[in-house]
């Protein structure tokens, strides 16, 4: 049941980025629709994490402290790799919070949506 949701949820955001990528390019086209393409697949990425993690919780790890530790390490990536996108790239930033806003709102629709059918 989860892998559906995590499959919706990647398949329906990544072709939101693109419609809204597609949409930007309007803007700026340089650096706005990479960077709502690049912060979408980071929060997907992030995403698809989560749920291994979750997973791995509800089947009964013995150490849930190494968990801990690998999703605390997940989550300093996913920092320092938005930091060296717009540091050294040169993405823009507002690119970068659209495209993960979209992701983060299609996992609450999703998820919302699954829950009232259960």
């Amino acid at each position: 049941m989860k892998t559906n949701l995590v499959r919706k949820v990647s398949s329906r955001s990544a072709f939101a980025l693109f419609l809204l990528a597609a949409a930007s390019a309007v803007l700026d086209w340089k650096r706005f629709p990479p960077a709502i393409l690049l912060g979408g697949i980071v929060s997907i990425l992030h995403f698809k994490g989560i749920s291994v993690t979750v997973d791995t919780i509800v089947k009964g790890v013995k150490s849930k402290w190494i968990l801990w530790f690998f999703s605390m390490l997940r989550l300093m990536a996913v920092a320092v790799i938005l930091f060296l996108l717009v540091k050294t790239v040169g993405i823009d930033p507002l690119g970068l919070l659209a495209g993960l806003i979209t992701v983060h709102a299609f996992i609450l629709v999703e998820g919302w949506l699954d829950a009232k059918k259960q």
